[in-house]
């Protein structure tokens, strides 16, 4: 497995206040945002590559109480 990168240092809770979420697919660890109620509708973010879910913070901290959000 490879080792998890984490966060940039300049990244802190208050700007990106999500829990990190990692899964092994084919020896390759990836990371994902799964936030919000388990049972609501469910929103997919998809990131262009090269990029991460950072990308859709702010769209994640105004939709997950409604809807489930994974990036």
């Amino acid at each position: 497995m490879q080792e998890n990168i984490g966060r940039p240092d300049w990244v802190d809770s208050n700007l990106y206040p999500f829990h990190d979420n990692w899964v092994e697919i084919d020896g390759n660890s990836i990371h994902y945002v799964d936030e919000g109620p388990r049972d609501a509708p469910l929103l997919l973010f998809i990131h262009p590559g090269p990029g991460w879910s950072f990308t859709y913070r702010y769209h994640i901290q105004h939709l997950s109480d409604k809807f489930r959000c994974i990036a």
